[in-house]
C-alpha cells in the first residue's frame, strides 16, 4: 500500500482510469509523491478530466468489400446461385442466379437475409418452412438460404 491507497485504486490510477477514486485517495497520493500546490491542482484537474465520460461516438461500420477474386469465383458459377454475406447477414455480392432467387431480399438496402426473414411478409413464401428458418436463424445468428419447393 502506498500512503493508504489500495492496490486497486493505485492500479486504476496508473492505468489512467481515475473513475471511482476519491479525493482522499488523490490527497494521499499527492502527499506520498510530495506534490506542491500547483502539482496537486494539476493532479486533480487530470483526474476530473479523465473521469468525465465523453459522449460516445458511434462509429459507422467499415464499408464491406468483396475481393475481386471472390467476385470472379461466384460469377463463374453459372449453374448454381451463390452470394457472399458478412457477419451481419448482409448480402455483399451475388451472381445472376442468386440475384434471381433472392430478388426480394436484394430489394432492401442493405440486403439483409435475417431482416428479410423477420420483417418482410414475403419471407413465408420464399421459405416454405419459415418457422424453422426463423428459429434456426435466431439460434445460430444466421439465416439459411431458401429451399426449393418440391
Amino acid at each position: 500500500m502506498l500512503a493508504g491507497v489500495s492496490v486497486e485504486d493505485y492500479t486504476r490510477l496508473e492505468r489512467g482510469n481515475p473513475s471511482g477514486v476519491s479525493d482522499s485517495v488523490l490527497d494521499a497520493l499527492a502527499h506520498a509523491l510530495r506534490l506542491d500546490d500547483t502539482e496537486r491542482d494539476h493532479l486533480y484537474a487530470l483526474a476530473r478530466a479523465a473521469s468525465t465520460t465523453p459522449a460516445r461516438v458511434r462509429r459507422r461500420p467499415k464499408e464491406a468489400t468483396v475481393r475481386p477474386s471472390v467476385l470472379r469465383l461466384i460469377e463463374g458459377l453459372h449453374d448454381q446461385p451463390a452470394y457472399v454475406r458478412n457477419n451481419r447477414m448482409d448480402i455483399l455480392a451475388a451472381n445472376p442466379l442468386a440475384r434471381a432467387l433472392h430478388y426480394e431480399v436484394l430489394e432492401q438496402e442493405p440486403a439483409n437475409t435475417c431482416r428479410f426473414v423477420f420483417l418482410d411478409p414475403r419471407a413465408a413464401r420464399l421459405y416454405p418452412h419459415w418457422e424453422r428458418v426463423a428459429r434456426d436463424g435466431v439460434a445460430s445468428s444466421t439465416c439459411p438460404t431458401p429451399q426449393k419447393r418440391g
